[in-house]
Order: structure tokens, then C-alpha cells, then sequence
């Protein structure tokens, strides 16, 4: 029983990962979503700073989309 919820646990994170990593429009919309239901539920101001912070994305463009472009010293792609 235990191990059966542990799976569907880790299934479902996985899920929301790659389907944030996929489609960032779900992303903003989930974890807007989450962030007021973090609010209806009073939860720690810290917890809720971080929804609302992923919720607002990722600025587009430019080195800030992608990981150690400034170290191989070229472009992104």
C-alpha cells in the first residue's frame, strides 16, 4: 500500500516536471493555480513566495533561457 502511493507520488511529480518543462504556458497556469490554493490554505509565507515565483516564469531570451552559455563562450544554441 505504502509502496503503491510512493509510485503514483513520484509519477505524478515526474508528470508535472516535464509537462512544465514542455509547455511553459501549463507551467504559469499550474503554478498560479497552486499558488492560490497555498493562499486559500494559509500556508507559510515562504511556500507561497515560491509558487507565485515560479508561477511568473522565466525571462525569455538571451542567456537567461538556457544553462552555462557564458561558459563555452559562444551563444546559446
Amino acid at each position: 500500500m505504502i509502496g503503491t502511493a510512493i509510485t503514483v507520488l513520484l509519477v505524478l511529480v515526474c508528470a508535472i516536471y516535464w509537462a512544465t518543462r514542455l509547455s511553459p504556458a501549463f507551467g504559469r497556469v499550474f503554478w498560479s493555480g497552486t499558488d492560490r490554493l497555498l493562499t486559500a490554505c494559509h500556508a507559510p509565507e515562504g511556500v507561497q513566495f515560491w509558487a507565485r515565483r515560479r508561477a511568473q516564469g522565466k525571462k525569455a531570451g538571451g542567456c537567461a533561457g538556457c544553462s552555462g552559455c557564458g561558459s563555452k563562450g559562444g551563444g546559446c544554441h
